[in-house]
């Protein structure tokens, strides 16, 4: 018996002293190998979809429109705390009731949804969404945790490896 105990218990330790190290290390870890995804990175990567998406989709020309969705757009961040992009708006001619934005302030409107919308209210509040999305830094965020998990992922698997044994295969997966 203190013969399974001490062979569980050292996996045990192992386990521990693992979830330990990935508490200590995951911090330093990210900060020293991805140092978080700063502004730049978010207005580099803004810029590039911005390039990709009007290169592959038909964007509307008509100066009216793209006028009209721009300067609701800006009234909109007249009504937002100072930040640190240049928001630009695009309208794509596309039947699909939808909106997105991505980093870096880029906020794109299909058609379909302007033409489908019964005032500029339903509009505003689409944009003032997509607004969000790019304020609150949600994709910035996204990959942040992405690489937390996949460096958590790394070392509980190397941990597991270290214990050996059936425990340290079940930590490993």
């Amino acid at each position: 018996m203190p013969m399974i105990l001490s062979r569980f218990g050292r996996g045990l330790r192992v386990a521990l002293l693992a979830l330990l190290a990935l508490q200590l290390a995951v911090g330093q870890a990210h900060a020293f190998f991805f140092g978080g995804v700063s502004l730049k990175d978010e207005k580099e990567m803004g810029h590039k979809f911005d390039t990709m998406i009007r290169s592959n989709l038909i964007m509307v020309q008509d100066p009216e429109v793209s006028h009209y969705v721009e300067s609701l757009v800006s009234r909109l961040v007249k009504a937002i705390p100072p930040q640190p992009f240049t928001f630009r708006s695009g309208v794509i001619l596309h039947p699909q009731l939808n909106a997105f934005a991505v980093p870096g302030g880029y906020v794109y409107v299909f058609t379909g949804l302007i033409m489908n919308l019964t005032n500029e209210s339903e509009l505003a509040g689409v944009l003032a969404h997509e607004l969000a999305h790019v304020t609150q830094r949600h994709v910035a965020s996204r990959l942040e945790r992405a690489q937390v998990v996949s460096i958590a992922s790394l070392l509980l698997a190397v941990a597991g490896i270290a214990a050996g044994g059936s425990g340290g295969g079940a930590l490993a997966v």
